[in-house]
């Protein structure tokens, strides 16, 4: 997203704990990554056989380029209900 004032990442993450998630800019870059651990089967269903699962899980990195005129110190992050966002302020 971009407003006048900034651009937002929104990045889903459904499943991923706060601290499992590493914020970082690189050469232009911000690095996202962390890890997603494999989902619990719960006991409602007795045991099971996993045919299909549409969530991947491990390791994740995501690298994106950060557009020009931003404000690298001032970039905040928030967490909630599985979604990262962050918000670049533009200089």
């Amino acid at each position: 997203y971009e407003s006048d004032d900034a651009y937002c990442v929104v990045v889903d993450l459904a499943g991923v704990r706060a601290d499992e998630i590493d914020i970082r800019v690189e050469d232009e870059q911000m690095v996202i990554s962390g890890h997603r651990p494999a989902p619990e089967m719960c006991d409602v269903c007795g045991q099971l056989c996993l045919h299909l699962m549409e969530i991947d899980y491990g390791r994740f990195v995501r690298r994106l380029d950060i557009p020009g005129g931003v404000d690298v110190a001032g970039i905040e992050a928030f967490y909630r209900s599985g979604f990262l966002w962050v918000r670049l302020p533009k200089a």
